[in-house]
């Protein structure tokens, strides 16, 4: 199966309200320097019963991967730096979301993911995404373990 590299307006994770609940479920993995936090949404809601975890969404008009991206003002001063981050953690992602997609898909599960670096040094590409790998490797691993249990 093929899969989409690209990083749509539709995966981006804009709501305030997403990310403050993302950030509260304080479920994150980490590999120094990158702290991955996820929360796992089961989109299929049996009748009556509506759990804080069970959403009920259109799916055509939400993908199953939502994805944000930070970095912290503390570690750089300048915007440009931390644009330059971000964009090295969005470029790692993209090429490396696939496994993800593939779990998310086959399970008809909602995954958010907020990915926040935390250094004061600007990091290589090449770091950055060895780093997405082992996170994405380690979080499918896990969710593949928790969907299937």
């Amino acid at each position: 199966m093929k899969t989409n590299r690209s990083l749509g307006k539709s995966e981006k994770l804009k709501s305030r309200k997403q990310i403050d609940q993302l950030f509260k479920a304080r479920k994150f993995i980490t590999d120094t320097p990158i702290r991955l936090f996820y929360e796992l949404h089961r989109t299929e809601v049996a009748h009556g019963d509506e759990s804080a975890n069970n959403i009920k969404v259109p799916l055509q008009h939400v993908a199953n991967v939502q994805v944000g991206f930070g970095c912290s003002k503390k570690f750089f001063k300048q915007a440009v730096r931390r644009n330059r981050v971000k964009r090295l953690l969005r470029e790692a992602y993209r090429l490396q979301k696939g496994p993800l997609w593939t779990l998310c898909q086959a399970t008809g599960c909602k995954l958010t993911l907020f990915w926040l670096y935390g250094h004061n040094q600007l990091p290589s590409q090449e770091l950055i995404n060895q780093k997405v790998g082992n996170l994405i490797q380690e979080l499918n691993e896990k969710l593949s373990g928790k969907l299937n249990a």
